[in-house]
């Protein structure tokens, strides 16, 4: 993404619209780390179907899983090279141009309400709207006020590029503006999608109460087979809605008991910025961990919950013929917490340490049930 104070242009249009969850071309591996990195999640209503955590536990209610929801096998170097005019090579120099500063300043001026009278705003880029379904961005939607959220101190933007902008780069990047198109309407198709919130239709959601708590647990695995990984979100009881993680609560992987790992949201992997007027800056906190994690819900140092993670079908090891659901187990009230907290190195090897404390940003709760 372009740094606030930069012109220079990464390859934007490799990645999806920000302000959308994460997007990856199906055959890039997701990593194993226990810190995913991913975009803001958004805010939406829970599938109707369910009408409270504990119905969507019945056994007799759970979807038809082998309706699950995949994306196809999309090779990329074949992708990029039956999309690239022969012999192109992308230069710096094809959208450090006037042409795109302009385009840009527009789109800047309709985010702080400042396109000049009786001239329309800018449009999003119509790649948007190859997009899943749920996450899609119309044809022709006008760019709206509102200036976008910023990661690591200003220096990253999220943003969804406007039509005139992203036509410049599919120039450059593929010596043909149609041929652009195609690549990205096949790459959005072959796509997984990491974090933000679950499509409505995906069958695979749960909703999972969480033991004398005023919010429960919606976790999911569509559209990431091959990443092998299952996302969850924290829900308000009453309102349904995502929420951020509780401030008093932590969590961790314990599939290796002796060397729990503390996870932390895609959006707080993502280093939000902080607002002035705004404690917290994002509306939803999203996890990820792979299939068939053990995570621990900890509340002040006390296990809250513990649950295995759903498994897929895979040729393994191990290997798995059927989905798994998942389990929710007893806690152990002997399980030690420490994670990767800070990490020293100490003779060829790294030293874990937690100190125990809590997120300054998130010490704003004296309500246990929070």
């Amino acid at each position: 993404m372009p740094k606030t104070t930069s012109t220079r242009v990464t390859r934007q249009t490799r990645r999806t619209a920000t302000q959308q969850p994460q997007t990856r071309s199906q055959p890039a591996r997701a990593t194993k780390t226990r810190q995913a990195k991913g975009r803001g999640a958004s805010s939406r209503q829970r599938p109707a179907e369910a009408s409270g955590p504990e119905d969507a536990l019945a056994s007799s209610s759970l979807p038809d899983m082998s309706k699950r929801l995949t994306v196809p096998y999309v090779n990329p170097k074949e992708l990029w090279e039956s999309c690239t005019v022969p012999g192109h090579r992308y230069k710096l120099s094809m959208v450090d141009i006037p042409e795109f500063h302009e385009a840009r300043q527009k789109m800047e001026d309709a985010w702080l309400g400042q396109t000049p009278e009786g001239e329309a705003p800018p449009v999003y880029s119509s790649i948007y709207s190859y997009n899943h379904e749920y996450l899609r961005i119309p044809k022709s939607t006008p760019v709206q006020p509102g200036v976008p959220s910023t990661s690591f101190g200003g220096a990253v933007r999220h943003m969804a590029w406007t039509e005139e902008m992203v036509n410049i780069i599919l120039k450059a990047e593929f010596g043909d503006v149609e041929l652009g198109h195609q690549f990205m309407k096949r790459f959005y198709e072959g796509s997984e999608v990491i974090g933000g919130s679950p499509d409505p239709k995906d069958p695979s959601i749960r909703y999972i109460p969480i033991p004398g708590r005023r919010y429960h647990m919606r976790l999911w695995t569509g559209r990431m087979d091959e990443a092998e990984l299952v996302c969850w979100q924290f829900l308000d009881n009453k309102t349904k809605q995502p929420k951020r993680r509780p401030d008093k609560v932590k969590i961790y992987d314990v599939t290796d008991s002796s060397c729990p790992q503390r996870l932390v949201s895609l959006e707080e992997g993502q280093h939000y910025d902080e607002t002035e007027d705004k404690k917290k800056p994002y509306s939803c906190d999203t996890f990820a961990a792979p299939d068939g994690s053990i995570v621990d819900f900890v509340h002040k140092g006390k296990p809250l919950m513990r649950i295995q993670l759903p498994n897929r079908p895979k040729v393994g090891p191990p290997k798995i013929e059927e989905y798994v659901e998942h389990k929710v187990l007893p806690v152990d009230p002997n399980q030690l917490y420490q994670a990767v907290e800070n990490v020293v190195v100490e003779d060829g090897g790294f030293v874990i340490i937690d100190d125990g404390e809590e997120d300054g940003a998130q010490e704003d709760s004296d309500n246990d049930a929070d």
